[in-house]
């Protein structure tokens, strides 16, 4: 019975820890309702936020694309000058 609260107060623990929500580019596409080979391109071309890399897979922060979408979906490069204003880690 002390394992099952122990294991609950860290599950508690962990549901107040800042977590940052990650998409692959199918949850990309699926944001900007385009196709996946649309998001593909946007990407390629460097109209998306840069990707956080993990392995060989590339990922984007839900709450950064929210924000780019805010600001008017920007190229990259004046989306990485805009985005100082906000404290994405």
């Amino acid at each position: 019975m002390t394992d099952l609260i122990n294991i609950l107060e860290a599950i508690k623990d962990l549901s107040n820890t800042p977590q940052t929500e990650l998409t692959d580019i199918k949850g990309i596409a699926a944001m900007l309702n385009i196709g996946e080979s649309t998001a593909n391109r946007l990407d390629a071309s460097g109209r998306l936020p840069m990707p956080v890399r993990i392995g060989k897979s590339k990922k984007w922060r839900i709450h950064e694309i929210q924000k780019w979408i805010q600001e008017g979906a920007p190229a990259r490069t004046k989306w990485e000058a805009l985005k100082q204003k906000y404290d994405f880690k």
